[in-house]
């Protein structure tokens, strides 16, 4: 389907917000320019601001765990998104810090931060939630463990992010990855499916190539 300027406009608005938060931009800033562009267009798009901001915290928090800030900042982040949609989401604070360390967490380990440098946090963690969990700190711990070596195993947000924009600029990509599938990422490292794909573009490349070449 091909893709209209609106369609176009929004993917580089996406990456130019996910780029800034990577960066280091408060979350301030970030719903700051949101709003200004939900104005803009939310004619065009029809999506609700509830919606749209959500969406807007949702890429922020992520980009921003995949960049290595602290937990304290991401709680405090966190409470300020929390605070201003709390009317609506009915969502209570403890559920919206639990699943903001829990993306934290997934963020850092699939990042490449090593759990050893994530004892500290993991601790101040627990004696924070230990009330409510009524969990052993190794029973806590385990499940954090669980979900670190999970998202360790996969592709970190950069990656993810870095294909997209690639993605945009060239359209081989985009078909390379839709070609491998997400059952080729199974198993594999970050490292092994770019090699597959970069393989992919070779081969498509060189069949376009002896295509040219047979029709002269």
């Amino acid at each position: 389907m091909e893709r209209t300027w609106d369609d176009a406009s929004r993917a580089a608005w996406d990456s130019w917000m996910n780029a800034r938060a990577y960066a280091g931009g408060s979350w301030k800033d970030a719903q700051k320019a949101a709003e200004q562009y939900w104005r803009d267009t939310k004619g065009k798009s029809k999506e609700g601001y509830d919606d749209f901001m959500s969406g807007v915290w949702r890429n922020y928090a992520a980009a921003r765990d995949s960049a290595g800030w602290s937990w304290e900042d991401a709680q405090r982040a966190a409470r300020e998104s929390w605070d201003a949609t709390k009317s609506k989401t009915k969502q209570t604070w403890d559920q919206a810090t639990d699943t903001a360390w829990t993306n934290w967490l997934r963020g850092r380990a699939a990042s490449g931060a090593s759990w050893d440098e994530l004892q500290g946090t993991l601790k101040e963690r627990y004696e924070a939630t230990k009330g409510t969990t009524k969990q052993s700190y190794d029973e806590w711990v385990k499940q954090a463990r669980a979900a670190y070596d999970e998202a360790a195993s996969g592709g970190g947000w950069w990656d993810s992010f870095s294909d997209r924009v690639a993605c945009g600029w060239d359209a081989a990509k985009c078909r390379v990855k839709e070609s491998l599938g997400m059952s080729a990422h199974a198993g594999k490292t970050p490292e092994e499916v770019r090699g597959e794909a970069h393989a992919k573009v070779d081969e498509l490349y060189d069949a376009a190539t002896h295509a040219e070449k047979a029709e002269l």
